[in-house]
């Protein structure tokens, strides 16, 4: 009977042990998902930078990816730092991941196609090779990166549409609003995000704010 006994207490506990370690584990991967969705609420841009990082911080981690670290000019209004552009590669389809366009990153793919049976795709190509993407940054006064900028040479109004809704459908889903303000300009903002998109004659332009960095904040 003592056995038994001791067999059920003994099951008992192991029991109580799964079941701790199986509540533990629930919330362990409760907490990876949320840390999951919580980084993928979090705005994207390209090579790993992220608002707040030092100027220090941007330099390497441009270079960490090959990028020439550009210099750190003072503003007009001597409260803030603004970067000299830093041109993108054209030959890498992950630098575009961070806005979502596919046909950006079709084009930095490299892939064969016959000119003749894509004739769109061929003339936009032609376009790609010209559009001269740079970044550029600004920082606050304490050299936190806060804004973000990204410009194009359109060459074509068929090549620069392609983008324009590219762009638009990825920040649209983001903010879950309608940003268009006209046939040529975008804008979205939240409480903790302010985006501009658009175009000037042949700059095609994107500039992302992060309030809690900026100069105000």
């Amino acid at each position: 009977m003592k056995r038994k006994a001791w067999l059920a207490i003994l099951l008992a506990l192991v029991m109580l042990v799964g079941m701790l370690s199986l509540t533990a584990c629930d919330k362990k991967e409760k907490a990876e998902k949320e840390k999951v969705v919580e980084e993928e609420a979090a705005f994207a841009l390209p090579f790993d930078l992220k608002f707040g990082m030092s100027y220090d911080d941007f330099c390497d981690t441009l270079e960490a990816h090959e990028l020439t670290a550009p210099a750190l000019d003072v503003e007009e209004d001597e409260e803030g730092y603004f970067t000299d552009g830093v041109s993108l590669p054209l030959d890498d389809p992950s630098v575009w991941d961070f806005i979502g366009s596919d046909f950006l990153k079709r084009h930095a793919s490299g892939e064969e196609f016959d000119p003749i049976d894509d004739m769109d795709f061929y003339i936009t190509s032609v376009s790609y090779s010209y559009c001269r993407p740079a970044l550029y940054a600004s920082f606050n006064r304490d050299k936190e990166m806060y804004e973000f900028y990204l410009a194009w040479n359109t060459v074509r109004d068929d090549f620069s549409a392609a983008i324009i809704d590219d762009v638009a459908e990825t920040y649209n889903a983001f903010f879950d609003a309608d940003g268009m303000v006209d046939d040529y300009t975008y804008k979205w903002e939240d409480d903790k995000y302010e985006v501009l998109f658009g175009q000037e004659e042949t700059l095609l332009y994107l500039i992302i704010c992060d309030k809690a960095h900026d100069l105000d904040g």
